[in-house]
């Protein structure tokens, strides 16, 4: 491992682990369920396929924070941890002093693992306690009890210099009393640094199932306030003020990777959830992370795309679910920024129906059925992704495949239809293979097979490799580039 004694501009690497044993009722994080277990393996392979991709695109930097997210990161295999702080440490120098969090669940079973993980790198853990009542643990989903969760920090504190956890406040029917005692026993526990978050329901969980149908008693916007104030004074009294909105420490015992966040230095995302903030060629740009799963049942394709502070500030992801044959299952996009939307679009009937939601205070437009297909592909202006999925429609369109060979016809346009749900239109496109063309690639000439995408809105060029997997796309309009990791 390279330790760089003189860089002090800050840099964090983020590392996303999607995977829970469970889907806690309140919880839209990118986080899934694998009953069959999980391949380890490869997915560590696919993590050093970013991280390389990732270090190729900024060069050299100085790493002062890991942080491993999730999901559930502790129900990693410490050795797979070891594997990815080495893929790190071998693209990147690491600091003398660099801070390495991990979070865990306080179950007894993933508690065994700490000492792996010490040995491995960790030198931080943060805890998901969540509530020290067992009553409101069982509420949340949690599979700990009150006592495992004290156990599991009691172990965190003799095996790491630094820990942490998290509680949920303004839970259901939660008084301000019952707060302050809870919060009050909680900072007896912490060393250091608490992270303390208002439950919030966020859409098409089965919170807000439960919510709109009116069982589910929330506290009111002045309960919820009050709860606040109480919980900024109960942590400044006992010396843990707060440092940004949700997390309080004693002073100089910051999470640092929140700090890298909050005064906007360089991140990079690795991972099926996990985005950057990164400069490259002088530019701050963002990224857009996708996956694609395929069964002989169908695909499911996800993405999420965050942009850079500014005019065109959008987080946002989708997610497609295809049959076999291409045609629409479901498409769900929802926006966290600049506003609270989200659009789901799914086959009724011989059309495709839309449905809208918007901020909560804002009235929700009506369903708009879509005249149009199941075979209507879908064209997002933030998601990349499904321009490539178009390619692969006109490839099963027009292609054929001869002696292990993929052959297009040159010069054929093949027109498909495509919508924009949460733009609320459709249009006729069509895509085109031009031919084979040698293309300059992080400065290595590559011959790469060129698709056109004719539209309305402009053409889009696509470049892709004999696996026929995207590697740079070209807007004619702004000219706008991208390049796949």
């Amino acid at each position: 491992m390279m330790i760089n004694m003189t860089s002090t501009v800050p840099f964090a690497v983020y590392v996303h682990w999607p995977f829970c044993l469970s889907k806690c009722p309140y919880c839209d994080f990118n986080s899934h369920v694998r009953h069959g277990g999980v391949d380890e393996e490869r997915f560590i392979h696919a993590f050093e396929t970013e991280i390389a991709a990732t270090a190729e695109h900024i060069g050299s930097r100085t790493v002062s924070s890991i942080f491993f997210g999730g999901g559930t990161p502790s129900l990693m295999q410490p050795q797979s941890v070891q594997a990815i702080l080495d893929a790190i440490a071998k693209q990147w120098s690491i600091a003398p002093d660099i801070e390495i969090t991990l979070e865990a669940n306080p179950t007894s079973v993933e508690a065994t693992r700490f000492r792996g993980y010490r040995a491995a790198g960790v030198n931080r853990v943060s805890l998901g306690v969540q509530a020290l009542d067992d009553t409101a643990l069982k509420e949340l989903g949690r599979l700990h009890s009150a006592q495992e969760a004290l156990d599991a920090v009691a172990g965190a504190r003799s095996i790491f210099a630094r820990y942490s956890f998290d509680l949920i406040y303004a839970r259901p029917c939660q008084t301000a009393e019952q707060w302050s005692v809870e919060l009050k026993r909680a900072i007896g526990e912490a060393a250091e640094h608490l992270s303390l978050y208002q439950l919030t329901i966020e859409p098409e969980t089965p919170f807000a199932g439960l919510h709109a149908a009116g069982k589910l008693a929330m506290p009111d916007d002045d309960l919820a306030r009050d709860l606040y104030d109480l919980t900024q004074g109960v942590c400044a009294e006992a010396g843990l003020p707060a440092y940004e909105i949700s997390n309080h420490a004693r002073p100089g015992a910051e999470c640092r990777h929140n700090l890298i966040y909050w005064r906007g230095h360089e991140y990079a995302g690795v991972g099926p959830g996990a985005h950057g903030r990164l400069n490259i060629d002088g530019r701050r740009v963002a990224t857009e992370t996708f996956s694609i799963q395929q069964n002989p049942s169908g695909s499911v394709i996800t993405s999420q795309f965050k942009t850079e502070e500014g005019v065109d500030k959008a987080v946002q992801n989708s997610e497609l679910q295809l049959a076999p044959n291409g045609d629409i299952r479901k498409y769900e996009w929802k926006e966290q920024s600049p506003g609270k939307a989200q659009a789901t679009v799914a086959p009724s009937n011989e059309y495709l129906m839309e449905h809208v939601s918007g901020a909560p205070d804002q009235k929700a437009p009506e369903d708009q059925p879509f005249l149009l297909p199941a075979s209507t592909s879908v064209l997002d202006d933030y998601f990349f992704i499904h321009r490539e999925v178009l390619v692969w429609r006109f490839m099963a369109t027009a292609c054929k495949q001869e002696k292990g060979e993929v052959q297009c016809p040159v010069n054929q346009k093949i027109q498909f239809g495509s919508m924009n749900p949460h733009q609320r239109s459709s249009q006729p496109l069509s895509v085109e293979f031009i031919g084979r063309e040698k293309v300059n690639l992080k400065g290595a000439d590559k011959e790469l097979n060129k698709f056109v995408l004719h539209s309305e809105g402009g053409d889009w060029s696509l470049w892709l490799d004999d696996q026929f997997k995207l590697q740079r796309i070209l807007v004619s309009v702004d000219n706008t580039e991208v390049i796949r990791d």
